[in-house]
């Protein structure tokens, strides 16, 4: 039975695949997840003698053809996909990937309303004490580290702006990159003109820009920590990041 009420759940895979979907033909992982357990006040309920599931889909890539990097992030944390070998994807025993944790709610699409796979998590994530893992604490040390330094008394990384207060809107295709004669870009600097680029596109939620940026510096960098840019990475980040955000990023999740 397909799930009737909002929240979160844990659920097991019980079938996945790889296709072309949409209008788009976007490549898409999509997985039929049995729930097993409800968040219920402060601890989960087995809820497996519902027999409720829910499709997921999952766009790898976007309309401009770019790998959607917040959904192959998703999967790779939730099912420990090494982000790579596509064929996995499908293939991999379900019997032998990890349960998952589900966002669930109900939205109106086209007119119609239908339950959706809002997030896709660890099975284990947000705790009552949340306790990552040594890798993911360096993540998380990087998305935060330019802000609690601005905070400390560094120079101040912009913070996600209102429309109210937003900018006009530049001309330009990419934001500043110091000349030879001016100061060298930190990292700060980097991630201010970052922010202004997305508001720019209209992407003015913080969460999504930082998945954003962390994103690209994954795509340029790999496992190079934000800190350890240099001020040519910097610019390099800044040159690329107008084609890598996309104006309109909420289009991508629309499965239909």
């Amino acid at each position: 039975m397909i799930v009737n009420r909002e929240g979160r759940f844990r659920a097991r895979i019980a079938d996945k695949g790889i296709a072309e979907s949409g209008q788009n033909k976007l490549t898409t992982w999509s997985a039929l997840f049995a729930l097993t357990e409800e968040l219920a006040g402060d601890g989960w309920t087995d809820i497996e003698d519902e027999d409720l599931t829910i499709q997921g889909y999952f766009y790898l890539e976007k309309k401009d053809g770019s790998l959607n990097m917040f959904a192959v992030e998703a999967i790779k944390d939730a099912v420990g996909w090494d982000g790579k070998d596509l064929c996995w994807l499908q293939d991999a025993d379900n019997e032998s990937l990890p349960q998952v944790q589900l966002a669930i709610a109900n939205e109106e699409y086209q007119g119609k309303w239908r339950m959706k796979v809002q997030y896709l998590n660890p099975f284990d994530a947000t705790g009552p004490i949340g306790k990552t893992s040594d890798d993911g604490l360096k993540d998380l040390n990087n998305k935060l580290g330019s802000k609690l330094r601005a905070m400390s008394g560094g120079s101040s990384a912009a913070p996600a702006k209102s429309k109210s207060d937003k900018p006009k809107r530049s001309s330009k295709k990419a934001p500043k990159v110091p000349k030879k004669d001016e100061p060298e870009l930190t990292v700060d600097d980097a991630w201010s003109s970052f922010v202004d680029l997305c508001i720019e596109k209209d992407v003015e939620d913080q969460e999504t820009q930082q998945s954003h940026w962390f994103a690209l510096i994954r795509e340029l960098f790999g496992d190079k920590d934000e800190d350890n840019l240099s001020a040519k990475d910097l610019e390099r980040l800044l040159e690329l990041a107008p084609t890598f955000i996309p104006a309109k990023a909420n289009d991508d999740n629309i499965p239909f």
